[in-house]
């Protein structure tokens, strides 16, 4: 089983770092500094024995298939879009990962997902031809356009052919021409990641792979530069730690609106 590791912030980013951050939010607060140092070298478990349990459990469940595979789902694939979109790259590690500390003392993670989970409306050949792709079979989607015509499925910006007989997410006769979306903004699809033609050869590897780079990713329109990076590992925590992001069709109220959540990056 892999071993825990109990770290705290100061651990993390170095006690003159965690002091100087401390007393940064303490001045724009008015919160006790003392009290903030506490909370800082307060050791937590990165890696619980129950957690480290189950993950172990699971690790026999990858590469299984969870569903039969659907007949003939190359022909029903969504529309002539999917066939061009066949563009491979270089794929990171998304979503989660379990990270532990290797036997050459490099960072490492393992992912446990089995498959990908994205919004519909969007995407398409040209924003992201290697999701786009990973959706032409075995892909569940959910809150879209079905073309009763050819049992496809369509949303806002896949291309610019909506069908003429379908029927909205709602259930309701739907051809675009009033001006709705036939699509939810929030509308899914969900597909096995052995669908992704840029899926790393390292996927199935149970050691994992050593981690170079932690991406964090927000939503900002403005104000924030679009790419920059850490100076170091400390500041990367720190930066990930006061991320921010502009909420989405994804969760309830406005859309827009400038959260500061440490899990913005979700």
């Amino acid at each position: 089983m892999i071993q825990n590791i109990r770290r705290s912030l100061t651990d993390l980013l170095g006690a003159e770092y965690t002091a100087a951050v401390c007393r940064a939010r303490a001045a724009l607060t008015g919160e006790s500094p003392e009290a903030l140092r506490a909370v800082a070298d307060e050791k937590v478990d990165f890696y619980p024995e129950a957690f480290a349990r189950r993950q172990e459990e699971l690790m026999g469940d990858i590469g299984h298939s969870l569903a039969p595979a659907f007949a003939d789902t190359e022909d029903g694939a969504p529309t002539h879009s999917y066939r061009a979109a066949q563009h491979s790259f270089a794929a990171p590690l998304g979503g989660l990962g379990a990270f532990r500390i290797g036997e050459d003392g490099r960072l490492w993670a393992v992912n446990p997902e089995y498959g990908f989970f994205g919004v519909a409306p969007g995407t398409n050949a040209q924003s992201n031809p290697n999701a786009l792709a990973t959706t032409r079979r075995n892909t569940i989607f959910t809150n879209v356009v079905h073309n009763l015509e050819d049992n496809t499925v369509w949303w806002e910006k896949l291309d610019k052919n909506p069908p003429k007989h379908a029927v909205n997410w709602k259930g309701e006769p739907w051809d675009g021409s009033d001006g709705t979306p036939g699509a939810h903004p929030n509308s899914r699809f969900t597909a096995p990641s052995v669908n992704c033609p840029c899926l790393s050869p390292e996927y199935n590897n149970p050691n994992g792979v050593p981690i170079s780079a932690i991406i964090f990713g927000g939503r900002r329109a403005k104000t924030a530069p679009l790419v920059y990076q850490s100076r170091d590992w400390a500041h990367g925590v720190f930066v990930g730690s006061v991320l921010a992001s502009e909420t989405t069709a994804a969760a309830a109220g406005a859309v827009g609106v400038v959260r500061r959540d440490p899990m913005a990056m979700l």
